[in-house]
Order: C-alpha cells, then structure tokens, then sequence
C-alpha cells in the first residue's frame, strides 16, 4: 500500500483505486497511510497542498483512524487554508478546500470540521460559513442565515447570499419573499442575483412572475437579463410573459437579446402560443435587420429538439 502511495499517489488514473485500497484498511494502518500520504515530497506541495487534499479525499472514504489527532491535524490545516488571507492562497486552492470538507458530510468526521469552521467564523465570510452548515448537516439553519444576511448593510453580503440561495434551491416561502424584497435592492449587482435566485427555485408564483416582469425593465441590463433568464427556467408561458420576453428581443443590450432568446426557446418547448407570437414578430419585421434572429428563435421552438 505505501509502495504504491509513493509511486502513484496524485496520479489521476490511480486515485480511485488509492482510495479503495486506503478505506479498506484497518484503524494502525489506515493511520500509518495517512501519515505517508502527508509526508510525500509531491512537488510545489508548500503552494499547492495536494498531499493534503488527499488525505482529505481519504477522511471523506469515512476512514476509521486509530490516531485522532493526525484528523484533527488535517481538519486544522484544511480550515487555516480556508481563512487565510494570504496571496498565495488562491481562488483555486479555496475551492479545493471547499470541495475537500464539504466533501466529509455524513461522515464520522463531519461534525468536527464544522465545529473547527465555527471556531474560525469570525475570520471567515459570513455566507461561505453558512455555505459550509448547508453542507455539513444543518441545511435549515443555514437557509434562515442566509435569509437573515439578505438584509445586511453590505450590500456584497446580500449579493452572495442570494447567489448561496438561489444554490442551495428551498423553495420556501420565507425564501422567496426575501428574493423577491431584494428584487427591489438599491444595488443593481443584489437585484440580478436575487432574480437569478428565484429562477433557480424552480416554483413560480403570481407574485414571482409579476416582479420578475417588472424588472425586465430595469435600468441596468444586467438585472434585465437575469430576469429574463429566470422566466424561461420557471417555465410560465403566459402572455403577459412572452410578450414582455419578445419586448426584449429589441433590448439595446446583446446580452439581453440572448437571455431573452434562451428564454423564450426553454417556454416555447411546452407552448404553442410562443410559435405563434414569434411568427407574428417575423411577419410584422420581415425587412428589419434582425428577422434572422426571430427565425433562429422560431426554429429552435419548433424545430431544434427534432433536427439532425
């Protein structure tokens, strides 16, 4: 087993098998492995902590460890990359450490890293930690953080945490009433993802609906096209949806253009209305220089799933 830890340890094609091998051992010995693993003279392991990574990879196998501190050591290393401030600890890196804990839920060690990020809150964002009790077994009191952090004075609080929201996908009403307050948020950048969040939720409401219509015509083209990205996803193929969409289709912004376009090709996989009002926009515009795109459009909603 160390043999082959030596050889083939962040090899990609070996690192399955390693971890079958490793979760097969026995409490001394799956501690001496891990002992090896962390003490592999791996290359630029002082920047880019995969030795660590690993063994982290390896607590999630829910390994029985005889030595709990060599855990604890890990789990410590791991949550100090977490919250450093230093620069040599990049976007990257973070989201492999990210990936490594959240990766330990339903483990025996699942607890103890929540409680060692707990102990580090005050050096870490307010919504990654409750990212991090999303993850880790405490999903609901995350969620209600979350809703709370949306009324913070920062404003790139409530930014992430209408991003955090809107992935994490609870449709509750107190979560959608929260979304929806932010839809009228002074920071356009808080807008945008409070619409985007509300179409991740997958459960449209009239009220929604309304709101989300109401910022199709936002200042800023960035909430525009958010909003116009959440109604195709939430699937209402109204007509006061679609011809508010196809309003759109003239928006100065390309990327309103687009997201509007998108939407209106997701709402017309299940409406025949949108056929309709998409060939009324052809014949009303055939000389203008976009009827190219309203015939795109047109042969995505009626054509595109059954082409060659």
């Amino acid at each position: 087993m160390l043999e082959h830890i030596q050889n083939y340890l962040h090899d990609a094609h070996w690192q399955e098998v390693l971890l079958l091998l490793i979760a097969q051992q026995k409490p001394k010995k799956a501690t001496k492995v891990l002992e090896a693993i962390l003490q592999q003279p791996t290359p630029y392991e002082q920047w880019l902590h995969r030795n660590l990574f690993f063994a982290g990879s390896c607590l999630a196998e829910d390994l029985d460890v005889s030595d709990g501190s060599l855990v604890t050591e890990i789990l410590r290393q791991l949550v100090a990359l977490e919250i450093s401030d230093s620069k040599k600890v990049g976007d990257k890196i973070r989201a492999q450490v990210f990936q490594t804990l959240c990766s330990l839920d339903e483990t025996r060690f699942e607890k103890q890293a929540l409680h060692l990020l707990k102990e580090s809150a005050n050096r870490m964002d307010k919504v990654r930690l409750q990212e991090y009790r999303a993850a880790l077994g405490e999903k609901e009191e995350a969620i209600a953080a979350l809703v709370e952090l949306l009324q913070d004075k920062d404003d790139s609080v409530r930014y992430l945490a209408a991003i955090a929201l809107g992935k994490l996908g609870k449709a509750s009403e107190n979560v959608i009433a929260a979304l929806l307050e932010r839809l009228q948020d002074e920071k356009d950048s808080v807008r945008s993802r409070a619409a985007d969040a509300l179409g991740k939720l997958g459960k449209a409401s009239e009220n929604m609906i309304a709101a989300l219509l109401e910022r199709l015509q936002d200042e800023k083209d960035s909430v525009r096209s958010r909003a116009a990205d959440a109604l195709g996803k939430l699937g209402k193929a109204s007509e006061n949806v679609i011809a508010a969409l196809l309003e759109r289709l003239q928006d100065e912004k390309d990327s309103v253009r687009s997201r509007a376009a998108d939407a209106l090709g997701n709402l017309g996989k299940n409406s025949s209305d949108v056929a309709t009002a998409v060939a009324e926009r052809i014949s009303q515009h055939s000389d203008s220089d976009n009827v190219g795109d309203y015939i795109n459009l047109l042969w995505d909603v009626v054509a595109g799933e059954s082409s060659v």
